[in-house]
Formats: C-alpha cells, structure tokens, sequence
C-alpha cells in the first residue's frame, strides 16, 4: 500500500490502520458478550427452581446428606419432624431455614439458605 506520490503512502498506511479497526470492531460487535451484562433469566429461574426443590415443606430432597453412627442421613432422617421456615430479610433476599428434629433423642439439624431474587445463587449453611 505505498504510493510514490508524495505523503501518498502516510494516506494508505492510514486506511489500512482503520480498515484493520473496523474489522476489529466488526468482530467484536458479533460476539455475545452478555457475560458482561449480568445473569440471565433462564439462570434465575434455574436457581429459583433449585431453591423450591431442596426447600418446599413436602420436598424429599434435601440440600446437604451426612453419615451418623454409621447411618446414612437418607436413612436416619425418614421418621426425623421436618419445619421449615421462610422469611424475608430484604426485597431481594429470601431466607429459608430447613429444621429436622430426631423425635428419639432431641438431635436437630438446621440449614439455613439464602436466596437471591436477581441473581441465580443460593447460599447454604
């Protein structure tokens, strides 16, 4: 791209220069950069689904399993009182708190979660 008339070749070099950025930023414009922009939908709803699985009153599926004296928690926790409560802290977070009680001997295990109206996490202790 040089020309031999005078500053003709600073012109060209010039043009390839933006030619090269407007490649560039062609590229770029095409990619998907919602990674960016902050969660999806489908991700939220993903969450939510997750959260109303592991802590609904009727669900059998708990978020957490453990062995006790040798027993699987899947075992020990059939005959266990189960309550759960939910409440909320702040519009945007959803507390639940999952309590099993061994009617037998007064063993209790709590799990508390947090959930996230706006963006797909739950946290779980």
């Amino acid at each position: 791209m040089l020309s031999g008339t005078g500053g003709g070749w600073i012109r060209a070099g010039l043009g390839g220069t933006l030619w090269r950025l407007a490649l560039f930023l062609a590229a770029v414009g095409s990619l998907n950069l919602s990674f960016a922009l902050g969660p999806e939908a489908e991700e939220i709803r993903q969450a939510h689904r997750w959260s109303a699985e592991h802590f609904d009153p009727g669900s059998p599926v708990l978020p957490f399993s453990f062995v006790f004296g040798g027993r699987p928690s899947s075992e020990l926790l059939n005959g266990w009182i189960r309550a759960i409560k939910h409440r909320k802290p702040t519009e945007q977070l959803i507390q639940h708190q999952l309590t099993l009680a061994d009617p037998q001997t007064g063993l209790q295990v709590d799990c508390v979660a947090v959930e996230y109206k706006d963006y797909p996490v739950v946290e779980w202790i």
